[in-house]
């Protein structure tokens, strides 16, 4: 009987021992037994893209043409459009619209879309479309002559016309390019420059592939002798922004409200 009691007593301590252990370490969420063990598994496919499918269902759907005023710091003025068909590299070839955003950074201005849709890595039948916001990749985009979804814009102030303007081009468009000409632009006292596109180092006409210019898209330079100001930005061949779907092209428009 005594060895029956002592052993009862020894059983009894260690279930209260033991309940108190438990009852210290075991987390508020399982204790009251309301609320959801958090669980740290990795996003599955499923869920990335049903996100992926809300994000681009809250686009704006319908078109909105409206214009932006906007002056530089360095006293370049121009007009864009507050809209622009949005970028789906991903191809679900849908039509939306995303904000146009700026960028100003000392004597570089920036005109990128708000946010683009593209894969993340390499595409795969497995890769996820992800939403891409511009103002996180300014860095990389700082390093770009013309970014891939926008435009830089290079002002320069000008004391020696020839010598600071083939400085811009240099630094811009660099290989052999220079200023060739200058001529009238459709605004009062600014002037369109061309460069030896196409020439040689004589300047004589030739081809692509052996000029000392080799610039194969379009181009803008703008200078205005009042305000010693200079004013490049690479166009590219194709449209830049778009409105309306690929309806209305903005790029010309948005060149010709520039004024300084």
């Amino acid at each position: 009987t005594k060895n029956i009691l002592i052993s009862t007593s020894i059983l009894f301590l260690g279930l209260l021992i033991g309940g108190m252990f438990v009852r210290y370490i075991t987390p508020a969420c399982e204790k009251d037994c309301n609320c959801e063990i958090s669980n740290d598994a990795s996003t599955s496919d499923e869920e990335k893209l049903a996100k992926y499918q809300e994000e681009i269902d809250s686009d704006m759907t319908s078109w909105q043409e409206e214009w932006v005023d906007y002056t530089s710091q360095n006293g370049v003025s121009f007009k864009y459009p507050k809209y622009i068909t949005g970028i789906d590299s991903c191809g679900a070839g849908r039509v939306f619209f995303v904000p146009t955003k700026i960028f100003e950074y000392d004597e570089v201005i920036y005109i990128m879309p708000e946010y683009y849709y593209n894969f993340k890595g390499e595409p795969t039948e497995e890769t996820i479309c992800e939403k891409y916001f511009t103002s996180d990749m300014i860095d990389k985009i700082k390093q770009d002559r013309k970014p891939l979804r926008g435009w830089r814009i290079d002002i320069r102030s000008i004391k020696d016309k020839e010598n600071d303007i083939n400085s811009l081009i240099k630094d811009i468009y660099d290989y052999g390019c220079k200023m060739e000409s200058e001529t009238s632009w459709i605004k009062d006292g600014i002037s369109t420059i061309k460069m030896n596109v196409y020439k040689d180092t004589d300047g004589n006409p030739t081809s692509l592939g052996e000029t000392i210019c080799p610039m194969n898209g379009v181009y803008k330079i703008l200078y205005s002798e009042e305000n010693k100001l200079a004013v490049s930005v690479i166009l590219g061949q194709e449209c830049t922004f778009w409105g309306d779907g690929q309806n209305m092209c903005f790029d010309e428009k948005i060149v010709e409200s520039m004024d300084f």
